[in-house]
């Protein structure tokens, strides 16, 4: 007769994966008796302090477990819903859990800003936007690239000049005194000028030039050649 083996030979990943699978198993079957139709709704985040407990001193790992698992909530029955069907606060609370299990998770920014924020509803999308807004002050190192990310998406995807330079006034504001490429300083003086606010870009590319920050001759030639271009439009305008 074979003898049984003891808990502690069991491997601690597996009794987390085991832990969460089960969690997120009662979650689902509670949602499906609240639903009878053919898309189960994501249920709903749980308590952090629950995961917490379910980790076994291993936050990060089942913060990855939870990116893997909301990743896949798109796909049921063999069939790939649209994003769009997705309720976008729920994806948001699972978002935030798995960075409060581990803020160094990149898998969250990236996912909301890269495949939630990819969806034709522009409400959906705008959220996915602030989201990246609210949490890239509390590591503007770890997120400037998301952030950057949302001004490009906020510009572009929704159409909003005006909500793209806020944004990246915060970028250039969270990070300047970070070691992050000097273009993340620029990117709000060419919304400005993007804006029609030609002069008060000028002004501020002006200024960046003199401040000696830029130290690479070909950025800098670019810069000025974009400057010497701004003023020579400045001008135009007002010989007309």
């Amino acid at each position: 007769m074979t003898a049984s083996r003891p808990l502690t030979s069991i491997s601690k990943w597996l009794m987390i994966g085991f832990a969460i699978a089960l969690l997120l198993q009662i979650f689902a079957n509670q949602q499906r008796g609240q639903s009878s139709s053919l898309i189960k709704p994501i249920p709903p985040a749980p308590d952090k302090n629950l995961m917490t407990a379910l980790s076994f001193g291993s936050p990060a790992w089942t913060s990855r477990l939870l990116s893997l698992w909301l990743q896949n909530q798109d796909y049921q029955q063999g069939t790939s819903l649209s994003l769009n069907q997705l309720n976008y606060a729920t994806v948001e609370d699972w978002l935030l859990l798995q960075l409060s299990l581990d803020p160094s998770n990149r898998y969250p920014m990236m996912a909301a800003i890269h495949y939630y924020g990819e969806v034709t509803n522009q409400a959906k999308v705008r959220r996915m936007i602030q989201f990246i807004e609210n949490k890239f002050p509390e590591n503007p190192m770890l997120y400037w690239r998301w952030m950057a990310d949302a001004v490009i998406k906020a510009r572009h995807k929704l159409q909003d000049k005006k909500y793209a330079y806020e944004l990246a006034v915060q970028l250039a504001k969270e990070t300047y005194d970070l070691p992050v490429p000097s273009w993340v300083q620029q990117i709000h003086i060419f919304l400005m000028e993007d804006m029609g606010e030609k002069k008060a870009a000028a002004l501020l590319l002006g200024a960046l030039l003199g401040s000696g920050t830029i130290i690479r001759e070909e950025e800098i030639r670019f810069l000025q050649n974009r400057l010497n271009k701004m003023q020579a439009e400045i001008d135009e305008k007002s010989s007309e």
